[in-house]
């Protein structure tokens, strides 16, 4: 099962038992920071969210995009731009295998925030 992320600097106290021998497959709606393109990775932190009372984190952590580089487009690594991220964690990288722009419009009704974050918090019938 894919495990829904909406911040990626919580991936080691979520996943606590990822290591090369147990890959988990997750999804992360992020905010993007900037693209290294020397490293190949997307620079992402916790999006915004509307009324949230304490302001998100501004840590980052790094996505490798090598493997789904000719598919990213200029609005999948511009700074701001929220995105959506299937990837592979293995305790230590995060290596993309899909991104897709998400159109902020969607993103601002409280209801469909509320929705992802409860999203979030559902247990895993592992």
């Amino acid at each position: 099962m894919t495990r829904l992320i909406l911040d990626p600097c919580s991936l080691p106290s979520l996943l606590p038992k990822a290591s090369v021998s147990q890959v988990y497959k997750i999804r992360l709606i992020v905010q993007v920071v900037e693209y290294d393109g020397e490293r190949v990775c997307l620079v992402v932190r916790q999006m915004p969210i509307t009324g949230q009372v304490t302001a998100p984190s501004r840590a980052t952590v790094r996505i490798r995009v090598s493997e789904i580089i000719s598919s990213l487009n200029p609005e999948m690594i511009h700074y701001g731009s929220i995105v959506s991220i299937t990837a592979f964690y293995d305790g230590v990288d995060v290596t993309a295998v899909e991104c897709n722009a998400i159109n902020v419009n969607n993103m601002q009704p409280q209801e469909n925030i509320a929705t992802l974050v409860g999203m979030t918090e559902l247990e895993s019938f592992d």
